[in-house]
């Protein structure tokens, strides 16, 4: 949990320009696959194309979301996962799944058996580190909470 505290903060603006910032650089990533797959090889697999796609849209995401305050932030924490814990640990693992899994996948030589084993071992870990994630966001959501509720007063 103590990491997982490390890499949360009050401030969610900062939080959203990290991932942003991570999500522009797995396209980047993604580009020079497509690259070198076509400088090099005969073809590119669709699913590398996609999996840029994917980063694409999750970095504009990131962009838009980083541009609104920490309060309305806050807001969208509280009304979206605040109390839906399980639905944020699925959502967070198939996050997961995508950003550290995606490309074991794609190399177990197309096999069937292989990309349903690391993905079913991706949604797994990244369930169980939804939670510490939720727990952290939570720990962070009740400070701002208070802090709010000390300048108000």
């Amino acid at each position: 949990m103590e990491e997982a505290l490390e890499k949360e903060s009050i401030n969610q603006i900062s939080i959203r320009n990290k991932e942003r910032k991570s999500a522009w650089y797995l396209f980047l990533t993604m580009a020079l696959c497509i690259g070198v797959g076509q400088q090099f090889l005969d073809s590119v697999p669709g699913l590398i194309y996609l999996g840029a796609v994917v980063f694409y849209a999750i970095f504009l995401y990131e962009t838009y979301m980083s541009r609104k305050t920490n309060k309305e932030l806050w807001k969208l924490w509280e009304a979206r996962w605040s109390e839906h814990k399980r639905l944020f640990q699925l959502r967070s693992s198939f996050g997961e799944s995508l950003q550290v899994f995606l490309p074991a996948i794609l190399m177990a030589d197309y096999s069937g058996v292989m990309s349903i084993i690391f993905g079913v071992i991706a949604l797994v870990t990244g369930f169980r580190s939804g939670d510490k994630k939720w727990r952290a966001k939570q720990h962070y959501y009740e400070e701002f909470q208070e802090n709010n509720n000390t300048n108000t007063a």
